[in-house]
């Protein structure tokens, strides 16, 4: 009972932490693309996730059909302090150890990417939780092997590739766990068990069959049946650019994909967490060679995949690595023969162990406290705020939005370009030169420069401009480097200046406020994060949101933080146009 009791208190905990810190409405890119076409089928061009949409449509309905945005977002949290649960609950089981499932949770549960998809719209908190049950109905049946209980894990296995297809990445851990547990190993191979698998897999398949009619019975579609199927399987799992993707690494990127790795796996646990799940794959040793078998492959796995996986997210696909990790180092806290014979006394046993459990929990603690500023998105409406800039002004009954879009900030804000355009004379928002022009000398700022995105230029000569204005022509920008970061007064020398090819974290005071500057990504592979690139803090508050180009905030006399002001960037205001005359392609569309 006590492991049930800590799973849920672990669980709750996590749950308040993403429901006080969820992003309150639309995202860009998928996520805005999965809040939409939840309930807005027709507006996706892709439905490839039933189960998660399967899940997910009842739950806004249910809960905030008003903001299905929102609802989407705490539709995350939930799975999110699910998948918690279920980590501390399968790690206490596995290493009858209620200390270490709770750390597991804990250090899964505050790790920075985990939290920053818990807290969108995303398929990645119930792909854990679902791989977790896979783990659970696993356990289940290396207690007491047997045909029915193989037939649950079948159907939990089955059913998670509704939601994720790299689901695929754990067959072979769970294969092998699988072996390892089954005392007469030829009953998998048995014709009744094949059979088994086959017709479960069936009806998992059966989730994309509203997918194959979509594509089957489209009006426009290719005639033939081979190349009809061809097209469901190409919206089904992107083989137009996984492909490409899939082991895409170049050879000569690879030392900078193992720094990648380092800072990510760095990132989520420290070097305290990564030393933890080290010492805890040896104890799984000692505890159930099938379980750090399991573990270990999956993790290697996982890691692989990621590793050689080019895409401009690989963050995320690291997940189920974290996971296991978190795994391993709560089993760092877990009980063996071996480590009892060798612990020392009775006595001191005892005590040893609840001595390492309050350092373990309290780092996890510390980590979520440090964490947290960095990861709150409860007031970003910068989304939101941009959707609203681009649409100024155009009615629906008089006016067509026209305006050139990637892909992130379309999937908020879909169009269709069938028509021959100009500028628009007006101006939504001023840009970076003119928001700087108008600060009074001795405005506090901080002003952070990363390489922007492919899509977008970065003036230098505009950068040099801005950088004069804040400081008077005291000081140049470094140029040449990834990451840089200047703060100080309007009009003064920067008080402070750094910059880097690598991500950094650096602490000042401005105006005897402590400040952190914290750089969260790696900009040679990441093209895009949902959580932004870095993060400006003051004290605990969150001001600034770094994305990749120019972003700027300043404080007014009351110290209030300003709206930030971004340049060549995805959030930087965008040029729109006017329709001038109708096409010749669209007049022969009309006749």
């Amino acid at each position: 009972m006590g492991k049930f009791v800590a799973a849920v208190v672990v669980a709750t905990l996590a749950f308040i932490a993403y429901s006080r810190t969820l992003l309150p409405g639309v995202d860009m890119g998928d996520t805005g693309g999965f809040q939409a076409a939840v309930l807005w089928p027709d507006v996706s061009a892709r439905q490839a996730y039933p189960l998660y949409y399967g899940l997910a449509k009842p739950f806004v309905n249910t809960v905030s059909a008003a903001n299905p945005a929102r609802g989407l977002n705490l539709f995350s949290a939930i799975f999110g302090a699910a998948a918690v649960g279920l980590l501390t609950l399968l790690c206490s089981l596995v290493t009858a150890s209620v200390a270490a499932g709770i750390a597991a949770g804990v250090l899964l549960a505050f790790s920075y990417t985990f939290w920053s998809q818990a807290i969108i719209a995303e398929v990645y908190t119930l792909h854990l939780a679902l791989v977790l049950v896979c783990g659970l109905a696993l356990y289940t049946y290396s207690l007491q092997p047997s045909r029915a209980r193989l037939a649950v894990f079948f159907a939990v296995y089955a059913f998670a590739f509704g939601n994720h297809l790299s689901m695929i990445l754990l067959f072979v851990p769970f294969t092998v766990f699988l072996l390892q547990v089954t005392p007469e190993r030829r009953t998998l191979f048995a014709s009744t068990t094949v059979g088994l698998a086959i017709a479960i897999a069936a009806l998992g398949v059966l989730q994309y069959w509203p997918n194959f009619q979509a594509t089957w019975y489209t009006v426009n579609g290719p005639v033939a049946w081979s190349d009809r199927f061809a097209t469901f399987w190409f919206d089904t799992t992107k083989t137009d650019w996984r492909e490409t993707m899939v082991l895409g690494v170049p050879g000569d990127q690879l030392a900078s994909r193992a720094g990648m790795w380092w800072f990510d796996a760095r990132q989520q646990f420290g070097l305290v967490g990564l030393l933890l799940a080290a010492i805890g794959a040896a104890r799984l040793l000692m505890i159930s060679r099938p379980w750090v078998t399991l573990v270990i492959l999956a993790y290697a796995i996982n890691t692989l995949f990621a590793f050689t996986y080019n895409v401009g997210d690989t963050h995320v696909f690291y997940l189920p690595s974290h996971l296991f990790t978190a795994f391993a180092a709560g089993a760092a806290l877990g009980r063996s023969a071996g480590w009892e014979r060798s612990a020392g006394s009775k006595r001191t046993r005892p005590a040893l162990h609840i001595a390492a459990t309050i350092v373990v929990i309290t780092y996890a603690g510390w980590r979520a406290w440090d964490t947290w500023p960095a990861i709150d998105r409860h007031d970003d409406r910068r989304a939101e705020a941009l959707v609203t800039r681009m649409a100024l002004g155009v009615n629906p009954q008089t006016g067509v939005l026209v305006t050139n879009l990637n892909w992130q900030l379309e999937n908020a804000l879909p169009f269709g370009p069938l028509f021959p355009v100009q500028p628009d004379p007006l101006r939504v928002s001023p840009d970076l030169l003119e928001e700087i022009s108008g600060l009074p000398p001795g405005t506090p700022y901080v002003l952070c420069v990363l390489t922007p995105p492919r899509e977008e230029h970065l003036d230098p000569q505009m950068l040099k401009v801005a950088v004069d204005l804040l400081t008077a022509n005291h000081a140049p920008l470094a140029s040449a480097s990834s990451y840089q970061v200047m703060a100080g007064l309007v009009g003064e020398r920067p008080l402070v200046t750094r910059s880097a090819d690598r991500p950094f974290r650096v602490d000042f005071r401005l105006l005897d406020e402590p400040f952190t500057v914290r750089m969260e990504s790696w900009l040679v592979f990441d093209t895009f994060r949902r959580a932004g690139f870095g993060h400006v803090i003051r004290g605990r508050d969150h001001v600034l949101t770094v994305e990749r180009g120019v972003s700027l905030v300043w404080f007014d006399r009351n110290a209030r933080a300003s709206t930030p002001v971004y340049a060549a960037s995805l959030y930087a205001p965008g040029e729109r146009y006017r329709i001038s005359s109708v096409s010749p392609a669209l007049a022969r569309l009309l006749q």
